[in-house]
């Protein structure tokens, strides 16, 4: 053969060996083989959801549960509630039990009965699902060396090594499966609350509100209620004394300490009849309802614990639990009722009437706003303070019992109430009335009567501050509005003092009684404070003026303005040409309103005002009586420039001057005195920054009325000019920390000064000695 045709061959063959291996390598890549050592599912169909669970340890009573609305209940040792997650978690693990090996009958590497026991097995767990499907796993030995165990199910007799330590996860006692929460209840179903013993009190469900039934009627916290029902509902068992006592008395359970009863009620909707499916129009749905009632008896209280059973339950068990439990669900009757004295939503309310005495006043509520009714005119209302019907309000809803009066005595105050409120709300039907009487003996209480309850609280007497307020004090708290851009006069009138300040090219000035440059910032202030004066609350009517010393007020305060003209109306349509000939128009009258406003500081240390010609006292903030009672003239007493002057004399009995001649000073009659300068400058700069702290009179003042006349101290300065400036000051003022004094630039013009600054000028001949 042809070499050539022999490589050929060998070549081909080769491809087609190659090709059939990859064909092959192909084929078992898309669809690889199963790992024999990868766990498998011991049950295959796998169970549906389980509703029976046995458990049989050797030697042992056999654990049965069954499963109902979706919880664990304990059939067998004992009946009863069982550990939910417990039973749900061992009946899972045997329910999900996967295998690693097999073992056939004739399998010869298959275990023994001595290694496996499961001829006589550890443990049996029968399952059973919804579907009705049973099987039963017997649970042998562990792998030796390892945590797996050997399990078989029953009829099928291979052997499974399962990838779980059963013994381990399931060594459980019954006091693990018995159920810890021994009340089965539905919390939103409760409808009816008993305690009887220690406590006795029945409380019931209406229209979705607990309410106190027995021993007396009346609203209860909904809180504490709810607190009750859930502490009997969840509560734990902290241990198992007795499962069949046949002694109560030991545990304090034949005449227990307290019984508690809450009834439920399950509503189920009915299936309309024929005849009713067959009425036209809404038919009023049907319900079966299923009334159950739970009871708990809770006995003697040892270390913290009590004993307690379920009196209505087959077998006397007793167990424990938190002494706290017993505190939740019998408290004091007090505790359980509700502390509110009135449960309306102040948000709701729309009509408020207050009455005290022989005055009354209506408020009503229309789009978010409150006017006051005008009894006589029933269209005709005015604006409330809005602000004092919200603090009405919310006094009314922070309103809340210390205790309760169940009878009503002649002395509580509540026949003649000091204040009575009337409250109706949209949505509800009546209204609610509150009474307030009068202070309990210790004064720290008010008795307050809902007439709706029937019965009276006791409340703090600082809750009922906001509610003893009078009709008037929900009208208006405006008291002026000034507009600083059109005011052009001020009036003020204090003590021993009054003076008038107008308005010329943008800044104020006295005119009256002297004339000079108003203080700036002290009436920007002023009209800062009145730009929208609102009282902090009304307090009275003007009438009432002088029990408030507004009658003589310490403050009296005119403000003229000049407002632009109102425009005034045309009386033909623009539309319509005149044919009369055009006129120049009129200048309009210039148009002056006047506000006045009377302020005095009263004896409670309490400010007052009131509008001339308005209805109402206020009490206002302190701050305007300060501001109107600051200096408004021009503070500055003396024009002193240090470096302008020559000569500083001090007169009185040792009376001395010094001279400036060049740059040094010399005392005069004393050449050689050798001159401290900067004791000097400490003096100039001292009268430099002088600055009066008010003024007493501005003009005409008897010099010796003040002490001026023969004064205290008396300092003279000499400019370049040689003009004299004098600045007396008296040994006395209004207190101890001012002096009055006089300068000789207004010499008929008392001020008053600091001590401290009289001080700092008094000086003798020595305190300008050069070292001295």
């Amino acid at each position: 053969m042809n070499p050539k045709t022999t490589i050929g061959l060998v070549a081909a063959l080769l491809v087609a060996v190659a090709g059939l291996w990859w064909a092959a390598s192909s084929e078992d890549n898309g669809t690889p083989k199963d790992d024999p050592n990868k766990p498998r599912p011991l049950f295959d169909p796998a169970l549906a959801d389980l509703v029976g669970f046995e458990l049989n340890i050797r030697s042992k009573p056999t654990f049965e549960f069954e499963k109902v609305d979706d919880k664990w209940r304990m059939k067998a040792p004992l009946s009863g509630p069982a550990e939910h997650y417990i039973v749900n978690s061992d009946a899972r693990q045997v329910k999900d039990l996967e295998y690693v090996k097999v073992f056939a009958r004739d399998d010869p590497d298959r275990p023994s009965d001595e290694a496996t026991s499961l001829n006589d097995p550890l443990r049996k767990v029968k399952l059973v699902d919804k579907d009705g499907k049973q099987a039963v796993v017997k649970i042998g030995e562990r792998q030796k060396l390892s945590k797996k165990t050997y399990v078989q199910v029953e009829g099928d007799d291979r052997i499974y090594l399962v990838e779980a330590d059963l013994h381990g996860r399931m060594k459980k006692q019954l006091s693990d499966y018995r159920g810890k929460q021994p009340v089965d209840l539905a919390q939103n179903q409760a409808v009816r609350i008993e305690v009887e013993g220690h406590r006795h009190f029945t409380l019931v469900k209406s229209d979705g509100e607990w309410v106190v039934e027995a021993p007396i009627k009346a609203r209860a916290a909904q809180a504490k209620a709810s607190t009750l029902v859930s502490s009997l509902a969840n509560m734990r068992v902290l241990n198992f004394v007795e499962d069949e006592a046949k002694n109560l008395r030991i545990y304090g359970l034949d005449k227990p300490h307290t019984v508690v009863a809450i009834t439920t009620e399950t509503k189920t909707l009915k299936e309309p009849t024929t005849q009713e499916a067959n009425i036209e129009g809404p038919v009023q749905p049907q319900f079966d309802i299923e009334s159950r009632t739970v009871r708990v008896a809770f006995g003697a209280t040892v270390d913290g614990k009590v004993f307690a059973r379920l009196p209505d339950e087959s077998q006397a068990v007793v167990f424990q639990v938190s002494e706290s439990i017993l505190k939740n669900v019998a408290p004091e009757l007090q505790e359980l009722r509700d502390k509110r004295v009135t449960p309306i939503a102040t948000s709701a309310v729309n009509r408020v009437v207050v009455r005290q005495g022989e005055q009354a006043i209506e408020l009503l509520k229309s789009e978010g706003s409150w006017r006051i009714a005008d009894a006589s005119s029933p269209d005709a209302s005015s604006a409330a303070e809005f602000a004092a019907v919200d603090d009405l309000l919310k006094a009314v809803r922070d309103l809340n019992a210390v205790g309760f009066e169940d009878q009503v005595s002649p002395a509580f105050g509540l026949s003649s109430p000091r204040v009575t409120i009337e409250l109706t709300a949209e949505g509800k039907i009546g209204t609610v009335t509150l009474a307030i009487g009068g202070a309990t003996p210790s004064k720290t209480g008010v008795y307050v009567l809902n007439e709706g309850d029937g019965h009276v609280s006791v409340v703090s007497a600082e809750s009922v501050d906001p509610l003893l307020i009078s009709p008037h004090a929900f009208m208006s708290r405006d008291l002026l509005r000034v507009a600083r851009i059109w005011a052009r006069k001020i009036e003020l009138v204090r003590p021993k003092q009054s003076f008038t300040l107008e308005l010329d090219a943008g800044a104020w000035h006295f005119v009256a009684p002297v004339k000079g440059v108003a203080l700036s910032p002290a009436v920007e202030t002023v009209f800062a404070d009145l730009a929208n004066l609102r009282g902090r609350r009304v307090v009275g009517l003007s009438a009432e003026a002088a029990s408030y010393g507004l009658d003589k007020p310490a403050i009296r305060l005119s403000i003229t303005s000049e407002p632009p003209p109102e425009p005034e109306p045309s009386s033909q349509p623009s539309s319509q040409p005149s044919s009369q000939p055009a006129e120049a128009p009129a200048t309009p009258p210039v148009r002056q309103t006047v506000q006045t406003l009377f302020i005095n500081k009263h004896t409670d240390d309490k400010v007052y005002a009131m509008v001339e010609g308005a209805a109402t006292i206020c009490e206002i903030d302190g701050k305007v009586y300060d501001d109107l009672s600051v200096e408004f003239f021009d503070p500055k007493v003396v024009s002193v420039d240090p470096s302008q002057i020559r000569g500083l004399a001090y007169g009185g009995k040792s009376a001395f001057e010094f001279n400036k001649s060049g740059d040094a000073w010399k005392l005069k009659g004393e050449p050689s005195f050798p001159v401290n300068e900067g004791k000097i400058t400490e003096v100039l700069n001292t009268l430099r920054d002088l600055r009066a702290q008010s003024f007493v009179r501005y003009h005409d003042a008897v010099l010796s009325e003040f002490g001026l006349g023969e004064p205290a101290l008396e300092i003279t300065l000499q400019n370049e000019a040689g003009e004299s400036t004098t600045v007396k000051f008296a040994k006395t003022g209004s207190s101890d920390a001012d002096r009055y004094a006089v300068a000789s630039t207004a010499a008929d013009r008392v001020f008053l000064v600091t001590t401290a600054e009289v001080e700092k000028l008094t000086k003798t001949v020595g305190n300008f000695r050069s070292g001295g």
